[in-house]
């Protein structure tokens, strides 16, 4: 039996949004290697400043495409409810996009501490 197109579909872009993900916890596993972020509190603010500058939260349709890949699409409306869910009458995806990829992030992230062992064991190696 094969997927149908809509099926496809959604499986692409789980796909590349989860591909986005790893992408960013690597980059952020870069930061802490190369001495950029040097706590947890760094950290989370580095991971705060990435998702919102980051494209799938600017643009609707990819603000769209993080609620449906996104295992948190409902995180927003949990922590807040429904205030500032709507924006000049519209469902406001942005915020909502955003609450999602940052919490998927911080599930997927490795604690800060592995991150500086990492560190160490790096430096320990080029020794």
């Amino acid at each position: 039996m094969t997927k149908d197109k809509m099926e496809m579909g959604f499986d692409l872009i789980k796909d590349a949004y989860n591909n986005e993900l790893r992408t960013i916890i690597k980059e952020a596993k870069r930061e802490v290697k190369l001495g950029r972020i040097i706590s947890e509190d760094e950290l989370i603010e580095w991971l705060e400043q990435t998702v919102d500058g980051h494209e799938y939260i600017m643009y609707t349709w990819q603000a769209q495409a993080v609620l449906l890949a996104s295992e948190n699409s409902n995180t927003y409306l949990e922590e807040f409810g429904s205030e500032g869910f709507i924006k000049d009458g519209e469902i406001n995806w942005e915020v909502l996009a955003y609450s999602a990829m940052l919490l998927d992030l911080q599930q997927l992230m490795p604690p800060f501490e592995e991150l500086t062992e990492e560190k160490e064991d790096s430096e320990e190696n080029t020794d």
